[in-house]
């Protein structure tokens, strides 16, 4: 691939709809750029602009109707347990909040028109993280700029030409709703809050001219004859200042006092290191011509059935990109379009959806190298712990803390929308999840003592107190819960969602426990917490096979409502959990591959959304199935994915694929990381490496035992690999063939039993590994 387009999505015409813009984004600020040569439009975010609904939406009635719904669910009753729970357990409203847009800007340029000019390219670097449109008019070339800066906290827009004074061009910035909108001097101003309850914002776009006319005309900014222009837009709401208005003015005012070449170098500097951490290059069996191909052409072949490794390696990288731009330290987290919307009434009112997409949003953050954007996530989790232990008390009578499929901004945790799909309380153990998984990639004991361990006890303290006892099995039930937004059809054939003890959360709360405990050891606290944790272990029900011999997603061997649902909660153990692995438990792990199987084959045409078969593709990898989880992560592609490479997602039925989801793409980060290497169970080096790959490379994969690992292969092979350890703790490897271990600039006691290979490590430590017919490399990278 040429090193133009390496790391850069492009296009030889405009953005056809919002679908098909370039995003950026600071992990507060967003904008998307369209790229029209006329009248270009500009689409604002800010991570903090949402809705409110009342403070407390608590329903006192649910924990008076929390055992008659339990007798009702246990005896058989499901429809009378339907009925009351609809009736009583969710919080009122059943509603909660929304994130919206910011706003718009318009962009006129007198006399550019698309069928006037030539040489057209609208390009995304990835790796400078900076937008651009580029095009020739009557001999002069014209060039725009937008990135979103984390140094200078502001969206930034460049104009400029190959001639002087030919810039020129008039700006307009408006919000259709809950707004004002004014003019100060050079400012375009908006403000007001969203809605009745909603955040108070502040914005502006300052513009800035290189020599010409700067006057107002109407509600434009006009520009006339001027070398180039900045424009630098800023925005703050009242969740995270007191004063909006005077954030926005400082933060706009420091940035515009720094030049654009400042501005710029700034944000690359900032951009860069991140993005530059992981490498990937797949090689395959593609032609030459694809590498100078524009972005859409490339997609449009795969789509037609064509293999492009090059394209996922860019989707790849695109993905990380958009985890950078959403989730910086101090923001909020990704939430179901990460900061990119256009909307006022979003999907699902791009919510924090804790059921799985959320979850799914933050797979790839420490294998792909990106922990900081790990962060945002943990700050919700600590607030959803002083909520969710007033719903918890409210509404269960329990201790700890409580989460259902759905938080806002405001980490609201009462119930919502209906029993199909609200009253599933196991979303903070499900969250729970990603506090181990950060200790478990860096090994940082502070990180596990102050903020991790506290997390996770709090989120096992409901669960003990919620389970209550199955009279006839003598089994710990969780429930009235669900397996999230499946159903099943009861005795009498009806379709119904409620149940106690899912597969899917049996399998969260046992993951929970187990590392609760192993926490505990390693502080060394909390005894008496620990031998209620234990105890409580073996009376969990246990994982069931059905009489297809799938792994069952209910206790009951109930037929599925929809075979081919979207979720797979009942293979939550196998990804993103371990406790399901071809080595310790081979009879479940035939139990989920059949699951997986018949998910699969019920799902004929069906739309699904990219996050659904980026799943499919993880579980494939996990059980070492490269062929089946690349055709998987190729439907990410052919079937979930619009020109931009952004994420699409069905809207609900069975409406055409039309809406952004972000946990498609960062799923699917995730799929080609699992492809490459594994960690649960010992490092693995290509476990999943799909035929398609038969060689290439990639670099800073981040590894459980705190590892980072190069690795090369050819023709289907390892070739070469180096691990680093950064904490030194030992490794153990996993190969099922004899591997040749080197410490570069020192020796390497290695110890190898029934296809294990251990040896210890210290920090900064690098060793070398290539198969046992090769000599172990001694360069600074793989190639």
């Amino acid at each position: 691939m040429t090193d133009r387009n390496r790391h850069r999505l492009w296009f030889e015409t405009p953005a056809p709809r919002w679908l098909a813009s370039l995003p950026v984004g600071n992990g507060r600020l967003g904008a998307t750029v369209f790229g029209r040569v006329y009248k270009e439009t500009m689409i604002f975010n800010e991570d903090s602009v949402w809705t409110r609904w009342p403070d407390d939406r608590h329903n006192p009635d649910a924990l008076k109707a929390l055992p008659e719904v339990r007798r009702l669910l246990m005896s058989g009753r499901i429809e009378e347990a339907h009925t009351l729970a609809e009736l009583s357990m969710f919080g009122t409203p059943h509603r909660q909040a929304s994130y919206q847009v910011l706003g718009d800007m318009t962009l006129l340029f007198g006399g550019h028109h698309e069928e006037l000019v030539t040489g057209y390219r609208r390009a995304l670097d990835l790796d400078d993280g900076i937008a651009s449109v580029e095009y020739e008019l009557d001999g002069v070339h014209f060039k725009r700029e937008v990135f979103a800066s984390v140094p200078d906290d502001v969206v930034v827009l460049r104009f400029e030409a190959s001639a002087q004074g030919m810039i020129e061009l008039g700006s307009h910035y408006y919000r259709r709703y809950d707004a004002f909108e004014r003019i100060e001097g050079n400012d375009h101003v908006a403000g007001g809050a969203i809605g009745a309850r909603g955040t108070r914002f502040h914005t502006r776009a300052r513009v800035l001219a290189d020599g010409g006319a700067v006057e107002v005309l109407g509600d434009h900014i006009s520009v006339r004859e001027a070398d180039a222009v900045t424009i630098i837009v800023g925005a703050a709401t009242d969740f995270a200042s007191d004063d909006p208005e005077a954030a926005c003015v400082e933060a706009l005012s420091s940035a515009a006092a720094r030049s654009y070449e400042e501005l710029r170098a700034r944000h690359v500097a900032d951009h860069r290191p991140p993005m530059r951490r992981v490498r990937l290059e797949l090689r395959g069996p593609a032609d030459a011509e694809l590498e100078v191909l524009p972005t859409d052409e490339r997609l449009h072949r795969v789509v037609a059935g064509g293999l492009d490794p090059g394209l996922v390696s860019l989707h790849f990288q695109f993905g990380r990109y958009l985890l950078l731009g959403s989730s910086r330290p101090g923001t909020q987290p990704a939430n179901l379009q990460g900061i990119w919307n256009d909307s006022y009434q979003p999907a699902w009112d791009s919510k924090f959806t804790i059921n799985i997409n959320t979850q799914m949003n933050y797979w790839p953050a420490e294998v792909a190298n990106l922990p900081e954007c790990h962060l945002p996530l943990f700050d919700l989790i600590d607030r959803l712990r002083v909520t969710g232990a007033r719903t918890a008390e409210v509404h269960y009578g329990c201790g700890g803390y409580v989460a259902h499929h759905n938080t806002d901004l405001w980490a609201d945790t009462a119930t919502l929308d209906n029993v199909f799909c609200g009253l599933w309380p196991a979303g903070a153990a499900w969250l729970a999840h990603h506090l181990w998984e950060r200790y478990a990639f860096d090994l940082d004991e502070a990180f596990l003592r102050e903020r991790a361990y506290p997390g996770m006890k709090e989120a096992a303290r409901f669960v003990l107190d919620f389970m209550v006892e199955d009279p006839e099995t003598g089994e710990l039930l969780f429930g009235p819960s669900l397996s999230p937004e499946a159903q099943y059809r009861d005795s009498n054939g009806l379709r119904s969602g409620l149940c106690m003890s899912p597969a899917g959360d049996t399998q969260i709360i046992r993951g929970l426990f187990e590392r609760c405990l192993e926490a505990a050891t390693i502080l060394g606290i909390d005894d008496e917490f620990a031998a209620e944790v234990a105890a409580t272990l073996p009376h969990l029900p246990a994982m069931r096979i059905g009489s297809r011999g799938e792994l069952q997603e209910w206790r009951e061997d109930y037929a599925e409502w929809e075979p081919g649902h979207r979720h797979v909660s009942h293979l939550f153990a196998v990804y993103p959990d371990a406790q399901i692995t071809l080595r310790s438990t081979p009879e479940l792990a035939a139990a989920a591959r059949r699951a997986l199987e018949l998910r699969i084959d019920a799902v004929s045409d069906r739309p699904h959304g990219g996050w659904s078969v980026a799943w499919l593709s993880l579980l494939w990898a996990r059980l070492h199935e490269g062929a089946e989880a690349h055709e998987q992560l190729i439907r990410v592609l052919r079937k979930s994915t619009d020109l931009s490479l952004l994420d699409l997602s069905p809207p609900g039925g069975t409406n055409p694929l039309t809406v952004f989801q972000i946990d498609g793409n960062l799923g699917a980060v995730a799929a080609v990381c699992e492809m490459l290497v594994q960690s649960h169970d010992g490092i693995e080096l290509l476990p999943a490496l799909p035929p398609e790959w038969p060689s290439g490379s990639v670099s800073g994969l981040r590894l459980r035992g705190a590892f980072e690992v190069d690795i090369a292969w050819h023709d289907g092979r390892l070739q070469h690999a180096r691990v680093r350890s950064t904490a030194g703790a030992p490794c153990v490897l996993r190969s099922s063939e004899p591997l040749v271990i080197s410490r570069v600039g020192a020796g390497v006691a290695v110890v190898e039993e029934d296809g294990l290979i251990r040896f210890d490590t210290e920090p900064g430590a690098v060793f070398e590994i290539s198969p046992h017919q090769h000599p172990p490399r001694t360069e600074a990278e793989p190639e």
